[in-house]
């Protein structure tokens, strides 16, 4: 019994960050599409994912096989492609600016967010530079939540970002610079 104890916990099934998938996610003025997709065989992933999820991943990946931003016509050329993966994006109309969400954090140097333009960084931000009191993490098993809400101002390229100890910031997507900081903020 006493042996048991010195075991490490099971890690809870409903704390892991979800497998890697192929996605799509459309511009607001529909114009764009910016495909994701993981750095696995079709067959790998659709071992994961079946039924509806795995036929759209399926669909997507039977006409765009690489990850990159895509006119929404359907067809098949990049505008300009991507060599990495991440479980999140935020796509501008322009069809040029695009914002990363790092992936699950457990550690303050992990990447909150980054900015690009077309495939070139602009601006990464870890959670340490945008969260200043670490005691309102909100810590699960595995990772903690940093952000409590975002919003995309498409036609100001701005990107409005709230933060657990009620930090807002506004950026520029087109340097990812910060614009304005202020705490506590207004929540909607």
């Amino acid at each position: 019994a006493a042996f048991a104890l010195l075991l490490p916990a099971p890690r809870a099934a409903g704390d892991s960050p979800a497998p890697p998938s192929t996605y799509e996610t459309i511009s607001a003025n529909q114009q764009f599409v910016f495909v994701m997709v993981p750095p696995i065989s079709l067959d790998k992933e659709l071992r994961t994912w079946k039924g509806a999820l795995g036929a759209k991943i399926r669909q997507i990946r039977a006409v765009r096989s690489v990850s990159g931003m895509y006119r929404n016509d359907g067809t098949s050329e990049p505008l300009w492609t991507v060599d990495w993966y991440a479980g999140g994006v935020e796509v501008f109309s322009d069809g040029k600016h695009l914002i990363r969400h790092g992936p699950w954090a457990s550690m303050l140097t992990d990447e909150a967010i980054t900015f690009f333009w077309k495939d070139r960084q602009l601006r990464e931000y870890s959670v340490s530079d945008l969260v200043k009191d670490q005691h309102k993490l909100r810590h699960t098993v595995s990772h903690f939540f940093w952000e409590i809400d975002s919003h995309l101002d498409d036609d100001g390229l701005r990107y409005t970002l709230i933060t657990v100890d009620q930090r807002c910031y506004v950026f520029d997507a087109t340097t990812g610079e910060i614009i304005s900081s202020t705490s506590p903020c207004e929540l909607p």
